[in-house]
């Protein structure tokens, strides 16, 4: 028996079959035109090896450890929530809780000591995704918690609901995907906001 060849097979059988999409990920809010044109435009395979697959294996039980503990706290009001989807954006919150007073959408993420360590405000695509599920559920509060893996402290990010910021990136995002259903092209790339100061 070759115990590390056995598992690793075992994960590459549980590959899905990839499916053709006509939609965007919230977790693609923030990317500049030419990066919304190519995903929808040239789709590919999403090949994980089996190390990159029990990374995301993880991630799901971390969360659904603070789904339970969130519960026996008694500040859970919902999990797994659908949150935009629409014809043209498809996405998930992780939860939403209650202090009696107010509700907070909360988005779970693990991560390594190396960038726990560099978080001093949200990571850029995380940010996003938090803003576009707090404008399709309504909310105007929001919590980034990550949490680190190698240790298990965590950092926790407020936030509030800015719909003029989710409004702009859904127009973009309707414009890229009537270029793409019409047959057009987008050449130059765009500034990638990354780069560029963002609020938290």
């Amino acid at each position: 028996m070759d115990l590390i060849k056995d598992i690793d097979k075992y994960y590459d059988e549980q590959e899905r079959a990839h499916r053709e999409r006509d939609y965007f990920y919230v977790s693609e809010a923030g990317l500049s035109e030419k990066e919304l044109y190519n995903n929808l435009k040239h789709q590919k395979p999403k090949k994980f090896d089996a190390r990159v697959k029990r990374i995301l294996e993880n991630g799901n039980y971390m969360h659904s450890r603070y789904m339970k503990i969130f519960a026996e706290m008694g500040i859970l009001v919902a999990a797994e929530l659908t949150a935009g989807n629409t014809d043209l954006v498809h996405g998930r919150a992780d939860c939403i809780l209650t202090d009696k007073e107010k509700l907070y959408v909360v988005d779970l993420k693990s991560c390594s000591q190396w960038t726990f360590n560099k978080l001093e405000k949200p990571v850029y695509s995380h940010f996003y995704q938090l803003q576009f599920y707090m404008y399709f559920l309504n909310i105007e509060d929001g919590k980034l918690l990550y949490e680190n893996k190698d240790n298990q402290n965590v950092k926790v990010f407020d936030m509030k609901l800015d719909k003029l910021l989710v409004e702009e990136e859904l127009a973009k995002m309707k414009k890229v995907k009537d270029i793409v259903d019409s047959g057009g092209v987008i050449e130059d790339e765009e500034i990638k906001l990354e780069n560029l100061e963002y609020g938290a």
